[in-house]
């Protein structure tokens, strides 16, 4: 068994045995299946970046989760451990506890006080199952950390994931700049069907609406983006969503972007 210090990215160790045994690492690298990181492109300074991390251990047990930033470790998740959780701070990256979720099939967490100058980077998150100490999984997302620009949307899309649950996910970001988060909502045209409030419990709400059919428990929302999953997404859900983003007081402002998405069967 080999071991692993903390603050080393184990794709350090891969890349010296793969020359050893190319056939060893294939069979480690397919064992753990890393859905998908969530990662903004863009950030903006002095403010929070949620970065997250989702993924299917295949009947596995978790053994750890870690982030990195430009190969150096700052954020460690041990569910048999005690404490489950580690961090650091390096340049750039201040990891906020309070709001720090992880699971046995995925990771969150947010980062707070960014600078433009020393938190930009390439993020990565790393799986690793329980049962053999490489069986692991890794994606990384670069992100630029960037003067803030105001209170606006950043960024509206619709993804079709080709699951057998035919699902849509319609991601919204923002930069909230120096506003507090009211709601967020999502629109089929003019009827809402979603709603996050952070300030209510529970924080997402559900409008019923004729040929939708939302996946709450999937369904992510933090402070600087949303991603909402539509179920069994056809050509006739088709149609103009709506991302709209609504700050507190005492400005009480209300921003939105609209997108056109179509499917086909």
């Amino acid at each position: 068994m080999y071991n692993i210090s903390l603050g080393k990215s184990l794709v350090e160790y891969l890349s010296y045995y793969k020359v050893c045994d190319e056939s060893y690492i294939v069979s480690v690298v397919a064992a753990v299946r890393l859905n998908r990181i969530v990662v903004p492109a863009t950030g903006y300074s002095e403010k929070s970046l949620t970065l997250n991390c989702e993924f299917d251990l295949e009947g596995d047990e978790l053994r750890s989760v870690k982030w990195f930033k430009d190969s150096e470790e700052f954020f460690r998740y041990m569910p048999n451990e005690i404490p489950k959780t580690i961090s650091h701070r390096i340049s750039g990256v201040q990891v906020d506890p309070g709001r720090t979720r992880c699971t046995d099939n995925s990771c969150l967490i947010v980062l707070n006080n960014l600078s433009s100058s020393s938190s930009s980077g390439r993020y990565q998150c790393e799986v690793t199952a329980l049962h053999s100490e490489y069986r692991m999984a890794m994606k990384s997302s670069k992100v630029q950390i960037e003067e803030s620009k105001g209170f606006r949307i950043t960024n509206f899309t619709a993804t079709t994931l080709y699951n057998t649950n035919k699902e849509l996910e319609l991601y919204c970001a923002f930069d909230l700049d120096k506003e507090e988060l009211y709601a967020l909502k999502f629109y089929r045209g003019v009827y809402e069907f979603f709603r996050y409030d952070p300030h209510r419990e529970p924080s997402k709400m559900i409008f019923l609406l004729e040929g939708l059919s939302v996946n709450n428990t999937k369904s992510v929302c933090t402070s600087n983006y949303c991603s909402v999953y539509l179920l069994n997404f056809t050509k006739d859900n088709s149609g103009i969503y709506t991302c709209e983003v609504n700050s507190g007081a005492p400005t009480f402002i209300a921003i939105s972007k609209g997108l056109n998405v179509t499917v086909d069967d």
